[in-house]
């Protein structure tokens, strides 16, 4: 291609263009090319930044979105929660048939050296019905003690030779009896509709009024925790121990780190709560 100059010339009163072609001026097409080429890796650039930028967006709001979440409402959990407590719950029942199981074959085991002992008096074997008489003895005072932790299982209380420790503490909010109105109330619904859908329920409108006014923070004894049984042995004296992931100040936090969430998730959650 050719470019043109121009250059005025006067001619009467009026100014006349001419235009005069050169041939030396060339377009240095190599310079061109690679111009095209930097600003097509300038827009390829651009694009995969914002592309970024956009996921990096997307991901933030899922971290806020998390941190903002009460991990006990999480669905994931909830289904945790009923699987351990479905599992539990048969290990008890499979605790209980054995101890079943283990007081029949004692029962058998007592008749068995009754029939002995009898057949040792018959006999005349004096020795061998005093160590009947004995075994016998021992027979039933296992079963005895069986039946009784057998007897505390079936109640949730564990094995019957371990003494019963301080009262179960819950948060008021936990507490099965409250928790469906309080829910209602986190949820923006006035205390009012709390109220009549727990009147609805059979519970005392002055009652829940009362419940709903106090702290649902506020630890309350467990009302579905087992009743230590008359003339129990007194708790051992000192604080409980507990495993430090159950601390109810912490649980919360090593359950989000336990279903995989990273822990710097779990520290941000507890920064909103007010730990340190």
């Amino acid at each position: 291609q050719k470019r043109s100059e121009k250059k005025e010339v006067k001619e009467g009163e009026h100014y006349k263009v001419q235009i005069r072609r050169r041939s030396d001026w060339k377009i240095d097409y190599s310079k061109m090319e690679g111009l095209i080429k930097a600003q097509q890796e300038a827009n390829s650039a651009t694009g995969h930044y914002k592309k970024l930028e956009v996921l990096l967006q997307k991901k933030e709001d899922e971290l806020r979105k998390l941190h903002e979440q009460d991990i006990t409402e999480n669905p994931q959990f909830i289904v945790y929660k009923n699987n351990y407590e479905a599992k539990m719950q048969g290990l008890r029942d499979e605790a209980a048939r054995l101890q079943e199981e283990s007081v029949k074959l004692k029962d058998q085991a007592v008749k068995e050296a009754e029939e002995k002992a009898k057949l040792a008096a018959k006999t005349g074997g004096g020795e061998e019905v005093e160590a009947f008489k004995k075994q016998i003895d021992e027979y039933k005072a296992t079963i005895e003690k069986l039946k009784a932790d057998l007897a505390n299982a079936q109640k949730g209380g564990g094995g019957g030779s371990a003494a019963p420790g301080p009262p179960a503490k819950i948060k008021l909010k936990d507490d099965e009896r409250y928790a469906k109105y309080f829910k209602m109330v986190k949820m923006g619904l006035p205390v009012g509709a709390a109220v009549g859908r727990a009147v609805q329920d059979g519970v005392d409108a002055a009652e829940i009024e009362a419940v709903l006014q106090r702290d649902p923070e506020e630890e309350v004894d467990d009302p579905n925790a087992p009743q230590p049984a008359a003339g129990a042995p007194a708790p051992p004296s000192g604080p409980a121990k507990i495993k430090l992931k159950d601390d109810e100040r912490y649980a919360k936090y090593f359950k989000m780190v336990k279903m995989g969430l990273p822990v710097g998730a779990a520290v941000g959650r507890a920064v909103q709560d007010g730990v340190d």
